[in-house]
């Protein structure tokens, strides 16, 4: 048996199907997702027996959620089109920035539907809505909050003072 590479624990082998084993189905762990891929790779790497750099990119961009085809396509496209070999670093990188404005578009998008929630519930119950000329919703006013209504009965002469 000379030349036949030294069996690895039970540890080690543990940690690799561990690590191919994981997938991050929750968008907004992604980043906790990726903290824990590194860090399994650094517990690999000090066992001597870490994944190659395609293998571990390979992992990382396979354990993502549906979300990220996009972005896990533009960077294997523009790489291979740039005829570069990616590191990890790099893919966790623009990964996180994308995370980043994921969290971000999501915290502004939960934002407006508050404040569209909360315009809905200033209006006081049986008012709706109405345009300029009493037709269908338009805007996000009532009748009673409406300055050109007002003008409008003015110059009908059935405004009440």
């Amino acid at each position: 048996m000379y030349g036949m590479p030294s069996v690895l624990s039970m540890k080690e082998v543990d940690l690799q199907c561990h690590i191919y084993a994981m997938k991050c189905e929750d968008e907004s762990q992604v980043q906790m997702h990726l903290e824990s891929l590194m860090w399994m790779q650094e517990q690999l790497i000090g066992m001597t027996v870490g994944l190659a750099d395609a293998d571990l990119i390979m992992v990382i961009l396979g354990s993502l959620p549906k979300s990220y085809c996009p972005l896990i396509n533009a960077i294997t496209m523009s790489a291979a089109h740039a005829k570069v070999n990616l590191k990890p670093d790099n893919v966790i990188e623009n990964l996180l920035d994308e995370f980043e404005n994921l969290a971000i578009k999501d915290a502004q998008l939960k934002a407006s539907k508050n404040a569209l929630a909360a315009a809905g519930k200033n209006r006081k119950k049986g008012e709706k809505s109405h345009d300029n000329k009493g037709n269908t919703p338009k805007s996000n006013h009532t009748e009673a909050e409406c300055w050109n209504c007002s003008k409008r009965d003015i110059s009908e002469g059935t405004a009440v003072l």
